[in-house]
Order: structure tokens, then sequence, then C-alpha cells
């Protein structure tokens, strides 16, 4: 996909393969230790959340370089959402944040989406906020699919930072 793709220019991922790129050997430590990463492609710049050594990144972004000529591209990674599920892009044109793209992954198994629910976005920022919310709502699911518990609390937090759903009504994401 990152080899053939021309017409895409930003690609955001969730669920990524991460994995062992390198080990990364020492005198403290000479039979080394693994390094974790995404794929690597010579036309894109991976971008990976803020996390810690050893912690599977649940998203990932993918920006063509080419993309980067024109813009900068920053991974903003001490924005308040920024952790191992969620990675912020910012496309910045002449010092000014034209575009916010929000990748997030929700584990349920995890901590949840309170993380979400207890940041306002900037309503000044045009943002994009995309993911994988492992969410059923009457907004976006099929009409017989069981509800999430945290579906209403989702949709308010989207409600009251004005964000707007695109996906096509009764068609399964």
């Amino acid at each position: 996909m990152l080899q053939n793709h021309d017409e895409i220019d930003i690609l955001m991922i969730q669920e990524p393969w991460f994995g062992t790129i390198a080990t990364t050997r020492s005198d403290s430590n000479p039979l080394g230790e693994d390094t974790l990463g995404g794929p690597a492609n010579n036309k894109w710049d991976l971008h990976v959340p803020k996390h810690r050594q050893g912690q599977t990144c649940k998203v990932i972004a993918y920006t063509k370089r080419k993309l980067g000529r024109s813009r900068l591209i920053e991974n903003n990674l001490t924005h308040s959402l920024a952790h191992a599920s969620s990675l912020i892009i910012d496309i910045v044109e002449n010092n000014e944040t034209t575009l916010r793209i929000v990748n997030t992954y929700h584990d349920v198994k995890g901590k949840g989406l309170q993380y979400l629910f207890e940041h306002d976005q900037d309503d000044t920022t045009p943002t994009l906020f995309i993911g994988d919310f492992n969410t059923h709502s009457p907004r976006w699911s099929l009409p017989d699919a069981t509800l999430s518990r945290w579906a209403s609390q989702l949709t308010d937090w989207m409600d009251q930072n004005l964000f707007t759903i695109l996906n096509p009504a009764d068609t399964p994401t």
C-alpha cells in the first residue's frame, strides 16, 4: 500500500504491526534490547505516538515525504491527548496549524476513553478526529447492534467539541 498509492498523502492506522525492528546492544547489555517500531518506507515518514520503552503503540501515521516539502508536518507529542493510543499530527503553514488530525484507538480492555472525555478540543483549530473507537452507537452502527455502555458519553463529548460524524448512516465501518 505504501509503495503503490500516489494519490494518498496521509495514512492513519489503528492496531498496526508494531514489533521488533532492531536490537540495540551496549557494554552494559551485550545481549541487546529489542527496539520496537512500525514498518518503514522510503516514500513516507512514519509517526508514532508518545509511548514508553517496550510499549506497543496502538496507532501510527504515515505522511508522504513530498507533503513535508510544502508544509511542516508535526507529530505533536506534547498535546494533552498524546499517548500510546492517540496520535496527534499538526499540519503547519506560515507558523499556524491549519489542520490537526487526531488518530485514536479505544482498547476496551484498557483505560477506555476517559482520557478523551477529560480534554476539550481547541475549537479554533480545524480538527479531523478519526480512529477505531470499538463503540456501537445509534449514530453510526447498524440498527440491530448492541450499543456500547460508553457510547452516549462519547457522542456527548463529540457534540460538546463540535465534531460532525462523516460516516454514512447504516453502513458498517
